[in-house]
């Protein structure tokens, strides 16, 4: 989508493709853009990640209406990549491990409750709980997710469910 030239596109999507470009340019000008690319280190391939980088450093160099502008990736992607290098804020955050995560559950739900007995039990035989909760932020937020629908699901709702919640704040 962001590299693709006109003979990548359809006609239909071209156009769609430099409707959208023109909304993102009008709000970055207007200062009310918020822009978040995660997971860095899944693009396809180390060309692709240098123009990402360029291009986040041009709109962060550029910043001077309150933009935000989020770019995420795996600490292992630092074998390459240095924030500092591209002026870009970098934050090291290390994973949770499970008892980690079991110790945030207990403490958003009452560790006595069969909510939070479900949730212990579910959270050793999912592999996403570890992927997605290994973080504090994204741990409380597979913890209340749970809390409200009673299952874990893939983890593209859980993740829609946290960028509601920075582009509300």
């Amino acid at each position: 989508f962001i590299f693709g030239d006109k003979n990548f596109f359809t006609p239909q999507e071209y156009s769609l493709r430099q409707q959208a470009e023109g909304k993102i340019k009008s709000a970055f000008a207007e200062g009310r853009l918020t822009l978040c690319v995660d997971a860095l280190d899944e693009s396809r391939d180390g060309p692709t990640k240098e123009k990402i980088v360029e291009l986040f450093s041009l709109l962060l160099n550029n910043n001077t209406k309150n933009n935000k502008i989020y770019l995420t990736s795996r600490l292992a992607e630092q074998s390459w990549f240095d924030p500092r290098k591209n002026k870009l804020p970098g934050f090291e955050v290390l994973a949770l491990d499970m008892n980690q995560v079991r110790k945030i559950a207990r403490h958003i739900l009452d560790e006595q409750s069969e909510s939070y007995k479900k949730f212990d039990a579910i959270i050793w035989k999912d592999e996403l709980v570890l992927k997605i909760a290994s973080t504090p932020l994204t741990a409380l937020l597979v913890t209340a997710y749970f809390e409200v629908k009673g299952h874990l699901d893939s983890r593209y709702p859980m993740y829609d469910l946290l960028l509601k919640f920075i582009f509300l704040r």
